[in-house]
């Protein structure tokens, strides 16, 4: 027996053209993994230039393209302030802003996001961008899957910005924290899932925890900062912040995955190899000078 607010997601959905056939495309994706995994494997090197293996899935992907075309003319659909989608590895990531083509798994719960990283994976935390109605809007297919309580939200081809990343060890250490920061969307709170908005009434965080969290969030956008400067970093706070970060010898696992991100960002985006650090009074120093050309070894680090 259906629920009322199953009937009325299911009424909605059929007013608007999503019918039988990209239902089951729907379903397909939610409850079958390895066909799943399979079809997103479409989007990525070296599997999109398979032509076999693209043409095989040529009908599906266009139902789930249509079904998305036709849900996007719904206007009155929920808007998400943050999704989470959970990576079984720690991977380098060098742009947070862009688009994702193709079928994106995410969920509204973080605890979920947790379980599908796994003990050496990440959570990465996305903020869809709505800017225009030619992008699509996420669908929430929980009242399709086998597993509801996965709160399973499909995105496609969607525009993003990552706002943070979070390891899964990291999460496990400090889980309080982040129940607090991202509260369950099942929770009775105010929160809405926005990043560092807690309810008056739930734990008190400790402040030196509130700093070291908020820490790791700034190294993020830090990241965010190096991915968009093109080599030439003009900023000198987050000048200052290389330079104590990379002559600082004691690093969190969560600092070593930093680390390799940054030197990540500077290569991929970085056809010159090149690095232009504009240097002001305060960040005039021969020490300073000699730590970045040592830590950007494979690079020509330039001082202006």
């Amino acid at each position: 027996i259906q629920s009322s607010a199953k009937k009325q997601w299911s009424k909605k959905l059929l007013e608007n053209k999503i019918g039988l056939k990209e239902l089951i495309a729907l379903k397909l994706y939610c409850d079958f993994d390895d066909l799943q995994r399979e079809y997103r494997k479409c989007f990525r090197a070296p599997y999109n230039t398979n032509k076999e293996r693209i043409s095989s899935f040529y009908h599906w992907h266009n139902t789930l393209h249509q079904a998305f075309v036709n849900y996007n003319r719904i206007k009155s659909v929920k808007k998400y302030n943050v999704l989470f989608h959970g990576v079984s590895s720690i991977m380098n990531i060098n742009e947070f802003n862009g688009q994702c083509f193709g079928p994106l798994s995410t969920t509204t719960d973080i605890t979920v996001a947790r379980s599908f990283a796994g003990k050496n994976g990440m959570i990465i935390v996305i903020k869809p961008i709505y800017d225009s109605n030619l992008q699509f809007k996420p669908l929430n297919i929980a009242n399709l899957s086998e597993f509801p309580d996965e709160m399973e939200v499909m995105c496609f081809n969607q525009h993003y910005n990552i706002s943070n990343i979070i390891l899964s060890s990291g999460f496990d250490e400090d889980f309080t924290i982040y129940d607090q920061l991202y509260p369950s969307p099942s929770l009775n709170t105010t929160n809405n899932g926005q990043y560092g908005e807690c309810d008056s009434d739930s734990e008190k965080i400790d402040p030196q925890d509130w700093w070291r969290i908020s820490g790791n969030k700034k190294f993020v956008d830090d990241l965010k900062y190096l991915s968009e400067c093109n080599h030439i970093i003009k900023n000198e706070q987050i000048i200052q912040l290389l330079y104590k970060f990379i002559t600082d010898k004691k690093r969190s696992k969560f600092e070593r995955y930093i680390n390799k991100n940054i030197l990540f960002i500077l290569k991929s985006n970085n056809d010159n190899k090149r690095i232009d650090f504009h240097i002001n009074d305060s960040c005039n120093s021969e020490q300073m000078k000699s730590a970045f050309t040592k830590y950007f070894s494979t690079m020509n680090v330039i001082f202006i």
